[in-house]
């Protein structure tokens, strides 16, 4: 009854639940005992995911999706609100771009990590390098995304790298981009 995003996050949750080891931790699939079929079993781990799952999005709306009356609530910025009116659509549109212009690998290692919420021990299992590696690999992912999305913002906008600074300041302390959406297949 989930949509096809809902269904795609939840399968991979459950192989990431059922297969990985989370620090000293076994994966799940250890504690399988076998007094019971392994199919029921794996269902009973997928709904209890599936709740998490819904539980963690419940609170959760984009920003904007938010209601115009949610800014009376969390408080009025003027500053942020001509920035995001003026500017949220180019940013979104530099981050797609930038985020388009990576590599498949580099967005599959920002999918794991920051959608997925796979440790950094996690991914190097999965791509059988060590931890550091994994780590060097994430961290050079995100610059490769921020420094092309500056770079087409500079460039799209027209403005001084102070100003430039400055509204990417306020959109990163305001604005949580939404990266499931953008990085999910």
């Amino acid at each position: 009854r989930e949509d096809a995003t809902r269904v795609g996050e939840l399968r991979q949750g459950l192989r990431q639940r059922l297969l990985l080891a989370e620090g000293s931790a076994l994966p799940k699939i250890a504690t399988f005992t076998g007094r019971g079929a392994l199919a029921q079993w794996t269902r009973a781990v997928a709904t209890r995911l599936a709740m998490d799952l819904r539980r963690e999005a419940s609170g959760n709306i984009p920003l904007e999706e938010a209601p115009e009356e949610a800014e009376a609530v969390v408080g009025h910025d003027p500053e942020f609100s001509f920035i995001r009116a003026r500017y949220l659509d180019d940013f979104r549109q530099a981050f797609r771009e930038a985020l388009a212009a990576l590599t498949p690998k580099e967005r599959n290692l920002l999918r794991l990590h920051y959608v997925d919420n796979l440790s950094v021990d996690s991914v190097g299992t999965m791509y059988q390098t060590s931890r550091s590696t994994a780590a060097r690999w994430i961290a050079q992912s995100r610059e490769q995304l921020l420094e092309r999305t500056r770079a087409l913002l500079a460039q799209r906008l027209k403005l001084s790298p102070h100003e430039l600074d400055s509204m990417l300041g306020l959109l990163r302390s305001h604005l949580d981009v939404s990266l499931n959406r953008l990085l999910t297949p």
